[in-house]
C-alpha cells in the first residue's frame, strides 16, 4: 500500500507514479487523495495521462483513490479509458469524489457517456463519484452502464448537486433491472419546492417492489439493500430494503408477491384461482407475518379453505389405497 494524500502531487509526481505502475508487482493500493479545503490538488489531465498510462500495463493494482483532486474531465476520461483497455487490470475500488466537480472544467453530457461507456465492462466493486457535477440529461446512460457493471456493489454520489428530484427519480426506476447494487449513497439530493423527494420515494419503492402484476413483482430489484437519501428510509422503502438483504432472492420475490401483491384487496380473488398446492405455503406464509390478515382473507374467500380440504382428503384416500 502507498498513501500520499494531502503531499501537493504534482505532474512530476504523477509521472514517476505512472512510471512506477508499470514495474511494481505488489503494490494493491494508491492513495493520491487532495487536502480537505481542495487547495492543494495539483495533478492535471497530463499527470493523469501518465498515471494513466501505467494504470493501462498494470494487473495488481485494486485500489486508487483521487478523491478532492480536480483532475479535469481529460483527466477522467484518461483514466476511465486505461481501464478499459486493460484486459488483465484487478481494479476494484476507484475513487473520485470532488475530482470531476469543477465549473471550468465541467464534463458535458457526451463526456460523461463516454466516460461511464469506458467503465461499463470493468471488474469495480466500489466507484466513489460524490461531488460530480452529473446531471439529469446523463441518467439513462450512467444507469444503462452501471447495470452492464455486474461487479459493481457500491455506488457513491452525495452532493451531485446538478442532478434534481425528476433525475433522480428516473435513476431508481431505471435501477429496477440492476442484479449487482448493493449500495447506494444519494446523501445532499437536490430537491425543488415541487417534489419534496416523493417522487423520488414513489419511484425507489416502485424498483423494489412493483405492485403491477405477479410477473412484475417477481422481476422488480430484490439485491439493492441499502440507500443513504437526505431524507431517510421511509417506511415505503426501509422493509423493502430489509428484504432485499436474503440472499435468497427467490425468497425475496416470494416475500413481495405474497404480501404487497396477493394481499392487497381487489388482489385477493386472485388465491381463489391459484394451484391447491401453493395455497397451503401462501396461506402459512400470511400467517406467520400478516396474521390479521389470515381471519379476513378467509373470510372473504371461503373457497380456499375448501379447495385445501378437497385436496388434503384426497392426497389421504390415495394414501389409504395405496
Amino acid at each position: 500500500e502507498l498513501s500520499l494524500d494531502e503531499n501537493h502531487i504534482d505532474d512530476e509526481v504523477a509521472s514517476v507514479l505512472g512510471h512506477a505502475l508499470t514495474t511494481l508487482e505488489s503494490l494493491k493500493s494508491l492513495s493520491l487523495q487532495g487536502d480537505y479545503e481542495m487547495r492543494h490538488g495539483s495533478i492535471s489531465p497530463a499527470g493523469m495521462a501518465a498515471i494513466s498510462n501505467g494504470l493501462s500495463q498494470n494487473s495488481t493494482l485494486e485500489n486508487l483513490y483521487f478523491s478532492r483532486n480536480r483532475i479535469g474531465v481529460y483527466g477522467g476520461l484518461f483514466l476511465a479509458e486505461a481501464i478499459s483497455n486493460n484486459s488483465a487490470i484487478k481494479l476494484e475500488v476507484l475513487d473520485l469524489c470532488c475530482a470531476l466537480c469543477s465549473v471550468e472544467l465541467a464534463f458535458s453530457s457526451q463526456g460523461w457517456g463516454t466516460f461511464f461507456r469506458f467503465l461499463s465492462n470493468s471488474p469495480l466493486k466500489v466507484l466513489g463519484l460524490g461531488g460530480s457535477n452529473i446531471s439529469d440529461d446523463v441518467i439513462p446512460t450512467m444507469v444503462e452502464c452501471l447495470n452492464s457493471m455486474t461487479s459493481l456493489t457500491e455506488l457513491d454520489m452525495w452532493e451531485c448537486s446538478d442532478i434534481t428530484a425528476s433525475g433522480w427519480a428516473d435513476f431508481f426506476r431505471l435501477l429496477k433491472n440492476n442484479k449487482s447494487l448493493r449500495q447506494c449513497k444519494m446523501l445532499g439530493i437536490n430537491m425543488n419546492a415541487a417534489d419534496p423527494g416523493m417522487g423520488v420515494i414513489e419511484a425507489l419503492s416502485n424498483t423494489l417492489c412493483d405492485r403491477t402484476s405477479i410477473e412484475s413483482t417477481f422481476n422488480s430489484n430484490h439485491t439493492l439493500e441499502h440507500a443513504e437519501l437526505t431524507f431517510g428510509q421511509t417506511p415505503a422503502i426501509k422493509p423493502l430494503l430489509k428484504m432485499n438483504e436474503n440472499a435468497d432472492k427467490i425468497e425475496v420475490a416470494r416475500q413481495k408477491i405474497i404480501k404487497y401483491y396477493l394481499l392487497k384487496d381487489n388482489n385477493l380473488h386472485e388465491l381463489g384461482r391459484m394451484d391447491v398446492g401453493l395455497l397451503p405455503r401462501v396461506l402459512e406464509f400470511v400467517d406467520k407475518y400478516e396474521p390479521t390478515r389470515l381471519y379476513e382473507i378467509v373470510r372473504t374467500t371461503p373457497s380456499l379453505v375448501q379447495n385445501i380440504k378437497k385436496t388434503t382428503e384426497g392426497r389421504g384416500k390415495r394414501k389409504r389405497k395405496n
